[in-house]
């Protein structure tokens, strides 16, 4: 009878009277392990893209033709105000987490930081040259997207919890 029952365990556990501090506490430390997990994998993203940019510049934004989309210079400049931006935003970002105080808003605030440096890059050379970049660029622009995707799961899932903005 209990297989066609269409009530849930902790439903279940409810009605018996056992407590609910263990599902309470198991979805809890689940939504924690995937959020970390998510962030682990998008702060893998920017340390594997920040590699490549610096160790391997064939692999940022070169066309089919072998040529650099950018200027040494203007590479160099943008290289520097990135990770330094970056740095700055992981920080504010892992301290409202570790200190659990305006963590949506930080989270949305990331969001839209992330979204602004792809639309920039989008706007000032990836869309004139995207048919003849070279597929390890057009895979280092796929890395952002992904990265870009985590912080989203992660805010709906903020948002799901009941964390509001």
């Amino acid at each position: 009878m209990i297989d066609r029952s269409r009530i849930t365990q902790p439903e279940l556990d409810a009605l018996l009277g056992k407590s609910q501090e263990h599902t309470i506490s198991s979805t809890s430390e689940q939504f924690y392990n995937r959020f970390i997990t998510r962030v682990l994998l998008i702060l893998a993203i920017w340390i594997i893209r920040i590699v490549v940019v610096s160790f391997f510049p064939e692999y940022h934004m070169i066309s089919r033709a072998e040529h650099k989309l950018l200027s040494s210079e203007i590479t160099d400049f943008l290289f520097i105000m990135r990770v330094s931006l970056f740095l700055v935003v992981a920080g504010i970002y892992f301290a409202s987490f570790y200190t659990r105080k305006f963590f949506p808003q930080i989270n949305a605030f990331t969001i839209v930081v992330v979204s602004c440096l792809i639309w920039s890059d989008f706007e000032m050379y990836i869309l004139d040259n995207l048919r003849d970049l070279t597929l390890a660029s057009l895979s280092m622009i796929g890395l952002r997207f992904v990265a870009l995707t985590l912080l989203i799961l992660n805010f709906v899932e903020l948002q799901k919890r009941g964390y509001k903005i």
